[in-house]
């Protein structure tokens, strides 16, 4: 739970430590109260926020409709951060999905079992998504970390699918599919190829 200090600027939430609004935020819940002990109603106010916080809430609710409105109220830093979490996760929901309507796909499947407690090296066993228990699917709305899917092609061929426009670098064996929410039928075919079918 947080408590933060706004002022209300042109009808914006601006945080400001010496502001008259309080408010109280957790996991989807959100409370503005004056100083004064008057409840505000969070709708009725928008938080103050730059470009590529727009564009990430965007980028959200295109592929699903979420109320952000708790991260929307973070401070910077931390607000950036949530709103690329929760990208990530309605991201991997969506490819659960349209993965789920045409194959049996196993989420967050264990591939080996991990020393990196004894060995003191981070190893990478557990991939989003393994397809018919032949092709693993990746899904990053982030930075593709070239030796995280090194250690997956050692096993499986698969695809890294990103949500919209972006390239990456993948080993011998793996593909790399943009623009999977716009036309997923793309990441389908992939499949496909890698199942023989």
């Amino acid at each position: 739970m947080k408590i933060l200090r706004f002022s209300i600027k042109e009808g914006e939430l601006v945080h400001d430590e010496n502001g008259n609004v309080i408010g109280v935020i957790d996991e989807g819940f959100v409370k503005l109260t004056t100083k004064d002990g008057i409840e505000i109603d969070p709708k009725s106010v928008k938080p103050k926020l730059d470009r590529e916080d727009l564009d990430l809430v965007s980028m959200i609710k295109r592929i699903k409709e979420v109320d952000l409105l708790d991260a929307l109220l973070l401070e910077k830093r931390e607000r950036r951060m949530k709103l690329i979490h929760t990208l990530g996760e309605v991201f991997e929901e969506f490819i659960l999905g349209e993965l789920s309507r045409e194959f049996k796909v196993e989420a967050h499947p264990r591939l080996f079992l991990s020393l990196s407690k004894f060995s003191g090296k981070r190893q990478h066993n557990t991939p989003d998504f393994l397809v018919e228990g032949k092709v693993i699917v990746e899904a990053k709305v982030g930075k593709v970390d070239y030796a995280q899917i090194e250690e997956y092609s050692r096993f499986y061929p698969g695809v890294v699918a990103l949500p919209y426009a972006g390239s990456c670098f993948v080993p011998r064996g793996w593909q790399c599919v943009n623009n999977v929410v716009l036309d997923p039928k793309r990441l389908l075919d992939r499949v496909r190829i890698y199942l023989g079918k």
